[in-house]
């Protein structure tokens, strides 16, 4: 090697992780009434992520601030239906995180639905 070489490092391509689009709840609606049925009612919500590597959704639900974590669900489809027992004439929160195989995760915000 004489004194005036260069040496050039290439950098190896980038590995890149796009975070989970949020998921859209889309039942029970915020503000709707539902009725549950034998004490259950189901909550519905899509997923998606860009890279393809959405793993599981993380699933909370309480009658305050949708903090409990009532379980972890596989991210199977697109859709997702959930059945929850439910108390009647009860106000729940709920929100739903998606959480890719890297960790990242995106959060739904949280909706709030009244049963019957």
């Amino acid at each position: 090697r004489g004194v005036g070489d260069v040496y050039k490092r290439q950098a190896g391509a980038g590995i890149t992780n796009y975070t989970p689009f949020p998921s859209e709840l889309l039942a029970p609606r915020s503000g709707s009434s539902v009725t549950p049925i034998d004490g259950n009612i189901v909550l519905k919500w899509n997923g998606s992520d860009v890279d393809g590597d959405l793993d599981y959704y993380e699933l909370y639900l309480d009658t305050t601030d949708a903090t409990t974590l009532v379980q972890q669900v596989a991210a199977e489809s697109s859709t997702t239906a959930f059945i929850v027992a439910v108390e009647s004439s009860t106000t729940y929160s709920w929100k739903v995180i998606a959480v890719d195989a890297n960790g990242s995760k995106s959060d739904s915000g949280v909706y709030s639905f009244l049963t019957n």
